[in-house]
């Protein structure tokens, strides 16, 4: 075995109510900060647990609005205060909602449109003092719900909207962080850990360890298992690719800030 992108088959878990719970919780941390990316994580989990035949559990939403809304930062996490932080999980907790429906019911008219987001942004208290609610990051989020707004796109297939939209973005949030272009001196920490880690390396470790002790894969495991599955595929036919490049320009970039332990993949 060479690195999750080789993983044999093994127990998968597609179940409806426990993948979205974990989406409106776990989409943060894949995300980075990133919106952008955290609509393409959304979009190729729920696209992923429906091609699985997973039908969809409607009571979930109003179920577990507040759980989400009042669930606790990460530990190690910048201090954010409260009025600003229930405000950022409930707008995600609806947008993942919105997303389900776009997806199940074959209709990307469900996707709000950026006036709507805004409205609801404010309804729940945020506003543009809100780093995540300014409109730049509102006219990103509109640059990037177009990608899945064509009713044609309403049935794009979990492994397009990966290739196309997720790993691109997930590359490009990687290197803005080891660049220091999302924030000075990188990630902002409370701890002391490791300001340019790469949470994608350390997400595609945790899935090897997982496989290893038979542990079943949620829905984002099986997506770190997939972008391997795909590097893996890029790296060896398409090497002087548009992607494989900045992939590569990433990796310089992590092993220029882990001069003593620099990286030869960030996903396997």
């Amino acid at each position: 075995m060479t690195g999750i992108g080789h993983l044999a088959p093994t127990k998968h878990q597609y179940a409806f109510r426990e993948n979205i719970i974990a989406l409106g919780r776990r989409s943060f941390a894949d995300s980075q900060g990133d919106q952008p990316l955290q609509l393409h994580v959304m979009q190729y989990s729920l696209k992923k647990i429906m091609e699985n035949g997973t039908p969809a559990e409607w009571s979930v939403e109003d179920e577990y609005a507040d759980t989400i809304k009042n669930r606790r930062l990460p530990k190690g996490h910048l201090v954010v205060s409260e009025n600003q932080i229930r405000p950022e999980f409930s707008f995600w907790w609806r947008m993942l909602w919105n997303c389900v429906r776009a997806n199940y019911l074959h209709d990307s008219a469900q996707l709000l449109s950026i006036d709507e987001l805004r409205d609801f942004a404010w309804s729940v208290g945020g506003t543009e003092e809100h780093s995540n609610f300014t409109p730049a990051e509102f006219a990103l989020m509109d640059e990037h719900l177009q990608k899945y707004r064509p009713d044609s796109q309403s049935r794009m297939t979990a492994n397009e909207a990966l290739v196309q939209n997720l790993l691109p973005r997930l590359i490009q949030t990687e290197y803005d962080w080891q660049t220091n272009v999302k924030w000075p001196e990188g990630r902002p920490r409370s701890d002391d850990s490791d300001k340019h880690e790469s949470i994608w390396w350390r997400f595609a470790k945790a899935v090897q360890h997982k496989f290893e002790h038979n542990a079943p894969l949620t829905i984002m495991d099986i997506m770190y298992v997939e972008i391997a599955e795909h590097m893996d595929y890029i790296m060896t036919v398409d090497r002087d690719g548009d992607l494989a490049k900045s992939y590569l320009r990433l990796l310089d970039a992590y092993s220029g800030n882990h001069p003593d332990e620099p990286a030869t993949s960030l996903y396997s």
